[in-house]
């Protein structure tokens, strides 16, 4: 006997039986309540959970004739049996399994239910939202496990690059992509570095000095000793490293054929080491009675050291005794400086500066007015005619060499000190501030250019390398050296704004007087 389908779910897509059609419908309705109440992703799961949870192997169960209410109204009697033979036929659904024939009593209970009894309907609608409350939690239970389950899984799962993107993540670029964002991005990974890369330095860098033939970089510490480092735009190796004084290091230097350390220190002491094998040339346990703050190279033999007394004394490296000892002022010597014929130096001591000669024949120095903030750093421009003196008040005054009196001119800086200065070609100056900035000016005309790097802290030490195109900076606190690239500086075109003379009125000449013209102020008094 033929047998047709009771109902059919439309996300199902199986024939089933009127009871599981109403019990599937029931657990839609409640996950469609939890799905508006926050949970698409839940219900998904979980309906999808119900549906692998019918076996596949198991036949669906089908009948005759499917229930039509309105046959129901019509066909039945008033003992409760109906008079449609096609319904009366609904008790014999059977279900098919591998060939054998069971009678389905859910089905003649549900049939008979639907058609002829009333209150047996609502006893067991009661009974089936009881089981489908029971039914419904264990599975939402069971779909927020296999919820946490599939998203803790989800994490795991390492997600593969595209292939346009795994290109470029290695480097190759894509002849047929004209997207000018990435070509940038490939064209900035294929640039070479333009300075070399930060050292650090454990023990804090006090002073460093650039060899003025090779590139090595010589790094005096806190503790006394001297590293030396060979730098270059790939990376900066150790070459050696030197253990000299028994305190910190004041200053550092090369001499002018770089054969040789000259270095001074907390300690009072002075010493000339040779570069290659670490061994001492020349000691001077006490050179000063005070540490010795500064160094200036004169040439091969000479050079020039000053203390925190205001003691400034000529060495000579074939003497053991200096050429000249003198007292500029009882304060701190902060810098030294020369011109290339060295025939006399200037030194910033305090307030003031003085020109002292080199000949030891020519005894006695020049000095300038007493300022009310201390001169901190120094350095020569134009061909060694201008002298550049950098204030604690952030202030920079130039001076002519040889009148070294009174200033010429003053540039306004910024509200901070100025802790040194580096003269990088004949008409610009780096200098380092407390800020932990470093800044470029022009001079004739006077501009500022900007900031060519930072520091976390002040900038107490500058040097340029042999080649004027790299220059090495350090913070007293910071322990780190780092180097920037200049050449730009002197690319860049400064221009000259050529101020016009001001007309003054007669009536703001003189604010005191009633006369407007300037010119008749004095005709009364004829």
């Amino acid at each position: 006997m033929e047998t047709r389908g009771l109902g059919s779910h439309p996300l199902l897509g199986e024939y089933v039986t009127p009871k599981e059609v109403s019990q599937n419908l029931q657990t839609t309705a409640r996950w469609q309540h939890k799905r508006t109440s926050g949970g698409d992703l839940r219900a998904h799961q979980g309906y999808r959970k119900t549906k692998t949870m019918l076996p596949d192997n198991e036949p669906a169960k089908e009948s005759k004739t499917a229930t039509n209410p309105a046959n129901d109204q019509a066909g039945t009697s008033s003992d409760g049996n109906s008079s449609n033979p096609t319904e009366q036929e609904s008790g014999d659904m059977a279900e098919v399994d591998g060939g054998n024939v069971n009678n389905d009593e859910d089905s003649d209970s549900d049939a008979d239910t639907e058609v002829g009894a009333p209150q047996d309907a609502a006893d067991s609608s009661e009974e089936m939202d009881t089981d489908l409350d029971s039914d419904s939690d264990s599975d939402m239970s069971a779909v927020e496990e296999s919820e946490v389950e599939t998203t803790e899984a989800r994490e795991a799962i390492p997600v593969a690059l595209p292939e346009e993107l795994a290109e470029l993540m290695a480097g190759r670029e894509d002849a047929t992509d004209d997207d000018d964002v990435v070509q940038a991005i490939l064209r900035a990974r294929e640039k070479h570095r333009e300075h070399p890369p930060t050292i650090e330095i454990e023990d804090g860098v006090a002073s460093l000095s650039l060899h003025p033939e090779q590139q090595l970089i010589a790094i005096g510490t806190f503790t006394g000793d001297v590293a030396i480092y060979e730098y270059s735009n790939e990376n900066c190796e150790l070459k050696n490293t030197h253990e000299l004084h028994m305190k910190a290091i004041r200053d550092i230097q090369f001499n002018k054929d770089g054969k040789c350390l000259v270095s001074s220190s907390k300690d009072k002491s002075i010493l000339v080491t040779d570069l290659e094998t670490g061994k001492l040339k020349n000691a001077w346990d006490e050179a000063h009675s005070s540490p010795v703050n500064t160094l200036y190279i004169l040439d091969e033999n000479r050079f020039v050291s000053g203390c925190e007394e205001g003691y400034v004394k000529l060495w000579d490296t074939r003497q053991k005794e200096p050429i000249f000892s003198t007292q500029v002022m009882v304060d701190i010597v902060n810098a030294i400086i020369s011109t290339s014929d060295n025939k006399h130096i200037a030194v910033a001591c305090g307030g003031v500066i003085s020109t002292i000669y080199t000949n030891a024949a020519r005894k006695g120095f020049v000095q300038s007015e007493e300022y009310e903030h201390d001169f901190t750093c120094l350095g020569t421009i134009r061909s060694d005619r201008k002298l550049i003196a950098g204030s604690a008040k952030g202030t920079m005054y130039v001076f002519n060499w040889g009148e070294i009196g009174l200033h010429t001119e003053q540039t306004a800086g910024f509200k901070q000190p100025m802790c040194s200065l580096l003269a990088v070609s004949d008409s610009c100056v780096v200098s380092g501030w407390e800020d932990g900035k470093i800044r470029a000016n022009h001079f004739f005309p006077h501009q500022n250019l900007g900031v060519v790097g930072q520091h976390s802290f002040s900038v107490e030490c500058l040097d340029i390398s042999n080649d004027g195109k790299i220059v090495a900076s350090a913070a007293a606190a910071g322990g780190h050296v780092k180097f920037w690239n200049i050449k730009y500086l002197e690319e860049m075109e400064i221009f000259c704004k050529r101020q016009k003379k001001k007309k003054y009125k007669a009536e703001n000449n003189l604010p005191s007087s009633k006369v407007r013209n300037a010119a008749d102020f004095f005709t009364d008094m004829l």
